[in-house]
């Protein structure tokens, strides 16, 4: 191995690392600001595009709301905002603690599937459409 591979992989990994901590002080912040201004209190968070041209939800619709009422502890509200959200947060957090974490690593991570992955999103995506019992329950606007 010549001197600079040696060198190109020691600067690689260390901007790999300059990026985990920036992506991480980004994350904190970003919860920080959903925990302490409420977002649908406050005309500054984005409005969903889809939603303001279609009168449709998308799978996100109610995602800032949920997390909101999950960082106050309120499971109830963070669900009727957006169910698909909460079910898949916890999953979403082991599937990426999966890829630092040898034990947990396994054909179960449903983020080495993403064809599965869309499918579950496209299936919620229509059925919070339907504007019939039970489907309505999965509507963000409550």
């Amino acid at each position: 191995m010549r001197l600079g591979q040696v060198n190109n992989k020691l600067s690689s990994g260390k901007w790999n690392h300059i990026f985990q901590f920036f992506i991480t002080i980004l994350l904190i912040a970003s919860l920080l600001i959903i925990y302490f201004i409420p977002p649908f209190k406050n005309p500054y968070y984005p409005k969903c595009l889809f939603k303001h041209f279609t009168q449709f939800e998308c799978p996100g619709c109610g995602s800032a709301r949920s997390l909101y009422s999950l960082l106050h502890g309120n499971l109830r509200d963070a669900f009727d905002y957006n169910a698909m959200f909460v079910v898949l947060l916890p999953v979403i957090i082991i599937g990426i603690l999966a890829k630092r974490v040898a034990f947990l690593e396994g054909s179960w991570n449903i983020l080495n599937k993403p064809m599965a992955c869309l499918i579950l999103i496209l299936i919620f995506w229509f059925v919070r459409n339907v504007n019939y019992f039970p489907f309505n329950l999965l509507h963000s606007d409550k």
